[in-house]
């Protein structure tokens, strides 16, 4: 799927707001540059390249994968972890950024939807995998999850109703984003 056009041009022209919104809520100018760094690039280099990615919004969606990213952080995996809020970040290297995980784990913000960043960050990174938490869809994630031929799916799947009626309002994006996934894992019957 080709993310549309106009999702693209709103991205770009949403940018400069973007970037003040990080620094009107950043604690100090250190941690302003370093999660423009992170969302923006340049990218850091990673510790692990073929890591197993878990991209988990915030604290709940970082709880909900946190037995399955020990599991394999316990097997030798390496694991990325990126998060979209800064109390998400903070639980997942609280988790996990500990011996003896070190090595193997490391943990970032995710990059703005926009192409060429997230092109970037694929060849970079070199995910093994893509685990998407809950409901975090992202098109131009998604379609470069496919056009690196990194599987990708959405792990422990809800929609909520209020999630229903926004993707509703960009029904052709969604069913594009969603055609894409390799596999849909819901919580239950009544979530998938």
């Amino acid at each position: 799927m080709a993310t549309p056009f106009w999702y693209n041009t709103a991205l770009h022209l949403l940018k400069p707001f973007y970037r003040w919104r990080i620094k009107r809520r950043a604690e100090s100018l250190e941690l302003y540059q370093q999660e423009c760094l992170e969302r923006f690039g340049p990218f850091e280099a990673p510790k692990n390249v073929k890591a197993i990615w878990f991209h988990a919004v915030s604290v709940g969606e970082t709880n909900a994968a946190q037995p399955l990213i020990e599991y394999y952080l316990k097997l030798g995996q390496p694991v990325l972890v990126t998060n979209t809020t800064k109390t998400g970040q903070a639980r997942a290297k609280s988790l996990f950024l500990k011996e003896p995980y070190l090595d193997l784990f490391q943990a970032v913000y995710l990059p703005v939807d926009q192409k060429p960043l997230l092109k970037k960050f694929f060849e970079l990174y070199q995910p093994k995998l893509l685990a998407l938490v809950e409901t975090e869809l992202w098109p131009n994630l998604i379609d470069q999850a496919k056009l690196q031929h990194v599987p990708c799916l959405l792990l422990n799947a809800r929609l909520s109703e209020k999630s229903a009626k926004g993707y509703g309002k960009v029904s052709g994006l969604t069913a594009g984003m969603l055609k894409q996934l390799d596999w849909v894992l819901a919580q239950d019957s009544a979530t998938r």
